[in-house]
């Protein structure tokens, strides 16, 4: 009876989705365009409120579907509250279409929804802390890196205070030993100084 056009939109509700087109004159009633269920899963929402394959939607909430897209469709089905929805559904011969207005129940899929959203959380959480923990663990090898160079530069640091030391030392002495042998080369010329000054004098 009808022309199947553009992708199916699967629906919190348990429902698929199409956008039809009709060939024919059939029920009347019927738009000539229109969303239609595609598909209803048993014990899903939209089956508990007797929404039936070939269903044409004409009202959610009172809002028309007429020209409305698939996607605005799915999120007007998306209500966190118990809603209405305005159908037109053919009879078994095609003939005619009569209008039912029906009562959606979210709690079974608010219960859903919270279900996923609390998985979907869990999942973030167990991401969140693998990535903390990793992000904590190249925080400390990071740490331990420092903590070795401080180490190394302390060690360093000791060493060329030692060698200041050393040398400082080493200078010291070498200024007492630079002292001694300017004294004693003093005291060879003196000595020298009197040894010629004697010899002179015996000669005279």
């Amino acid at each position: 009876r009808v022309a199947m056009e553009g992708p199916s939109s699967s629906t919190p509700l348990g429902l698929t989705l199409k956008r039809v087109i009709r060939k024919d004159n059939h029920a009347p009633e019927l738009p000539q365009e229109m969303i239609m269920v595609h598909q209803v899963i048993p014990g899903s929402s939209g089956a508990k409120a007797d929404l039936r394959p070939e269903d044409a939607l004409i009202k959610i909430d009172g809002k028309p579907c007429e020209k409305q897209d698939l996607g605005t469709i799915t999120n007007w089905l998306k209500a966190s509250t118990d809603f209405n929805v305005d159908i037109m559904r053919a009879t078994p011969d095609g003939t005619t279409a009569h209008p039912l207005s029906l009562r959606i129940h979210m709690d079974d899929h608010k219960q859903k929804v919270m279900n996923n959203e609390l998985l979907q959380l869990r999942a973030e959480n167990t991401e969140l802390k693998t990535q903390l923990n990793s992000e904590r663990q190249l925080h400390e090898n990071q740490l331990r890196g420092l903590q070795e160079q401080l180490e190394k530069m302390s060690s360093l640091q000791m060493a060329l205070n030692q060698t200041r030391n050393t040398c400082s030392l080493q200078a010291e002495e070498l200024q007492k030993q630079q002292v001694q042998l300017s004294e004693a080369q003093a005291q060879r010329n003196s000595a020298a100084q009197q040894a010629l000054a004697a010899q002179k004098e015996a000669r005279e």
